[in-house]
């Protein structure tokens, strides 16, 4: 799955996306395994990814001492994950100097035994699928006699395991030469004792209509009958993609998996459909950081492939926003994810959209999952979203989108607010009628209207909201807005008692100021 050699927000409800794509994805048939590269190279991969896949590529280090691949094939193991292992630094060393990797190491044979010895808990038919024995040999010109003597030395030594090739398929089409120099494959008349599986990878190609790409896999096919095929899609987006696509649209890489998924399923030989790539990289979007809308469909490929169960939904979890020193809030929640599908959070300010924030997720512990597991996001939002309304939105690749319940007073929005004033006005009057007007602000959030109750001696008549326009004296003391006075006519049971009004502190609802008083005489009663 090499890559190194190339010569040649609309938000969706993704639950109907995900739906729409499995409906109209055919039955997997005789494709068995669907993985990244790299899905499982750490824990925040492994559990993003071991909702639909079954198996993840891995390279084995140079270090024969590493307890890399160990380790991470026993998480895998764990989440119900076997490890397709690239033995190639192991076996092979780079005498020339190119990281070609093009000869077997002198003493590989006790490299093999070593490296065996130091990973004998993993070199079982449940946790081990297949071996790559060097990627791309052709590729890299590699001493053919020796990849012949390493696979069967591999093959002999565990045989319940299957043995893959995968090489570049321009290099066998003959459209372009092998990034080490050499005949290609031209030259081999060997027939790969050892191998059962073969594969391909172009990367930036529709695969049902690429002519390179079809007459290398034609030729692979009759030269080498009879082996099981191995399809690798690309899950990355860079410059050359956009060149070669002549499209400037990432989204296309949606389309572009379901073509890989189409022309894998049409291929009786076809055995497993690989990823490349999973892990972060310079100067590429990888699948790890494509958006929902993407891996909606890696995700329905590897449901309708590996045919595994959507776990049971979840409580959607919470969040709230707290005031930074520095006037800035910082906005922090939590969300059950049953099973590693959780996509994003994206982030609402006054009903429009606001940004998004993606994985990875840090999980957390908490007993509020029944099944899944907890994880937790975090953003510091600047000064000027004081006093406005935030909300929450989880979109769950297999459940769709939930709106997240805050732990603010406003829930499932939440405000917050850059400073604490207290609020300012005035019961101004009641007249004889029993009509009461004042007027009311926050300067916390002077745009938003306030909450006034009103009390006829110490019974609570009503809570108002000031609904009524001011005059510029009240903009000025308030720091902006238009809706701050209040009318109110009173019932008659308030006659002869004394009216009192009080403001909500915009920051803590739970506290309210009385506002003064100016009646005439410094009384409010009304007879």
């Amino acid at each position: 799955m090499d890559r190194k050699r190339r010569t040649s927000p609309t938000r969706l409800a993704l639950a109907v996306l995900l739906l729409g794509i499995l409906l109209a994805l055919p039955a997997a048939a005789q494709i068995q395994y669907f993985g990244y590269d790299g899905g499982a190279s750490d824990d925040p991969s492994l559990n993003l990814t071991k909702a639909f896949t079954n198996f993840a590529y891995i390279g084995a280090q140079s270090d024969l001492t590493s307890t890399f691949v160990l380790d991470r094939v026993n998480a895998m193991s764990q989440k119900g994950l076997k490890g397709v292992i690239d033995l190639s630094v192991v076996l092979w060393c780079d005498y020339d100097g190119d990281e070609s990797y093009r000869h077997l190491c002198v003493d590989w044979a006790q490299r093999w035994a070593t490296w065996k010895q130091n990973n004998a808990g993993i070199l079982t038919s449940d946790k081990v699928l297949a071996f790559a024995i060097l990627d791309e040999p052709f590729n890299r010109n590699a001493v053919m006699t020796d990849y012949e003597t390493a696979t069967q030395r591999v093959k002999a030594d565990f045989p319940w395991a299957k043995t893959l090739m995968i090489e570049g398929a321009c290099v066998i089409a003959g459209t372009c030469s092998p990034y080490y120099g050499g005949p290609g494959i031209s030259w081999y008349q060997g027939s790969l004792p050892g191998i059962d599986w073969l594969g391909l990878d172009d990367y930036g190609i529709h695969p049902a209509t690429d002519q390179a790409y079809q007459n290398a896999r034609a030729f692979l096919k009759s030269r080498f009958p009879g082996r099981k095929w191995v399809y690798v899609m690309d899950g990355y987006w860079d410059s050359e993609h956009q060149e070669k696509l002549n499209d400037s649209r990432i989204s296309l890489m949606g389309p572009i998996a379901d073509e890989w998924y189409n022309v894998a399923r049409n291929d009786t030989d076809a055995i497993l459909l690989g990823v490349f790539t999973w892990p972060l990289h310079d100067g590429w979007t990888t699948s790890q950081q494509f958006s929902c809308d993407i891996i909606a469909h890696h995700t329905a490929i590897g449901r309708t492939i590996t045919q595994k169960a959507l776990p049971p939904a979840e409580a959607p979890g919470s969040f709230a926003i707290y005031n930074n020193s520095g006037n800035t809030g910082s906005l922090s929640g939590w969300v059950c994810d049953p099973d590693g599908t959780l996509c994003q959070v994206d982030l609402y300010l006054d009903g429009g959209y606001y940004t998004t924030v993606s994985s990875p997720w840090y999980r957390i512990a908490t007993t509020w999952c029944k099944s899944g597991v907890a994880v937790s996001f975090s953003l510091n939002v600047p000064s000027g979203t004081s006093g406005h309304r935030f909300t929450a939105v989880a979109q769950d690749l297999d459940f769709g989108n939930a709106t997240l319940p805050s732990t603010c007073a406003e829930s499932p929005a939440c405000v917050w607010y850059a400073q604490s004033y207290s609020p300012k006005g005035s019961l101004d009057n009641v007249d004889a009628t029993g009509y009461a007007t004042g007027w009311v602000c926050d300067q916390d959030a002077p745009l938003t209207q306030s909450q006034v109750r009103i009390a006829a001696g110490s019974t609570t008549v009503g809570f108002y909201t000031t609904n009524l326009s001011n005059e510029a004296a009240v903009v000025m003391q308030c720091g902006g807005g238009s809706l701050h006075r209040f009318g109110v006519q009173l019932p008659t049971w308030t006659r002869g008692l004394q009216i009192t009004a009080y403001a909500e502190n915009l920051p803590y609802p739970s506290f309210e100021i009385k506002i003064p008083v100016l009646c005439a005489n410094g009384s409010c009663v009304w007879h």
